[in-house]
């Protein structure tokens, strides 16, 4: 996504009816209302929940009877479509609420593979950063799932992964290093915090850096209002540490960065504060 968020034509939201799911959902379609965008929202019957009744000791529990009962295909086939059909009419009332209109896919098969399928084309990927929401810490966040974790370092396009509600006064943060990915980055934070309506970026600045035109210009033209904060980081331990001190909504990171290079990238996400959009 070198353009930045001005190129942002279609996002893609993984909902399975989990909370952070639809917090993904409400963050896609707000952004889908501020840049004009298309959102395709997608419903994946898991095939691996389906593969449990095939394990010698899995067990269903009878809440009326107090009782455990055999695990058989049909049982949970049933319940994974039940959960399909609750995240489309959830997916349905959130688009309606806001007047955006949304297309709806459902497919059968393991999550992350048909995340990254249905992400080609599009330029964001939105999802929630964990099938459960975790207790937020200040120093570490919780650890990234596995579903989230395989789609940001898999797929092609951008990818957004939510730890909690972006509240309006939650900071935008964008590291800058001078790169043009960074640049591209700082756009994209600046776009999303127009869309909360802040319009404010905290700028995370690496060590040596001397010309700040660009990045100046970049937020001059997003309208938006820069609040440079130095860092020392030079590794993404460095960095999350960093960003622990600060009120954060949300980090935007460019793959580019030389720190991301010299390192996993699963492993560079993994236990942030706050959710973090990943620009490419």
């Amino acid at each position: 996504m070198s353009g930045g968020a001005t190129s942002i034509r279609r996002i893609l939201v993984g909902v399975d009816a989990s909370p952070l799911s639809l917090l993904a959902l409400e963050e896609a379609l707000d952004l889908a209302a501020h840049l004009g965008a298309e959102v395709e929202a997608l419903c994946v019957e898991d095939v691996n929940l389906t593969r449990l009744s095939s394990h010698p000791q899995a067990l269903a529990y009878c809440v009326s009877t107090a009782r455990h009962l055999p695990l058989d295909d049909s049982l949970l086939e049933r319940a994974v479509r039940v959960q399909v059909r609750q995240a489309v009419r959830l997916v349905e009332s959130s688009a309606e609420s806001r007047g955006v209109q949304i297309k709806i896919r459902c497919s059968h098969g393991q999550v992350a593979e048909e995340v990254m399928a249905a992400a080609q084309g599009a330029d964001l990927v939105v999802l929630g950063w964990m099938a459960r929401p975790a207790r937020r810490l200040r120093a570490k966040g919780p650890r990234l799932g596995s579903t989230a974790g395989r789609v940001a370092v898999g797929a092609g396009p951008s990818v957004y992964l939510l730890q909690a509600r972006r509240e309006p006064q939650d900071a935008v943060l964008a590291v800058d290093d001078g790169s043009a990915g960074a640049l591209s980055a700082l756009q994209t934070a600046a776009h999303l915090a127009n869309a909360s309506g802040v319009g404010v970026v905290t700028v995370l600045r690496l060590p040596g850096m001397r010309d700040t035109a660009k990045a100046d210009k970049v937020l001059h033209d997003a309208h938006c209002i820069g609040h440079v904060q130095p860092i020392t980081a030079t590794t993404p331990d460095g960095l999350r540490q960093a960003v622990a001190h600060l009120t954060a909504g949300v980090l935007v990171l460019s793959v580019e960065l030389e720190m991301l290079k010299n390192a996993r990238l699963r492993d560079a996400l993994d236990e942030l504060p706050c959710s973090v959009l990943l620009v490419r």
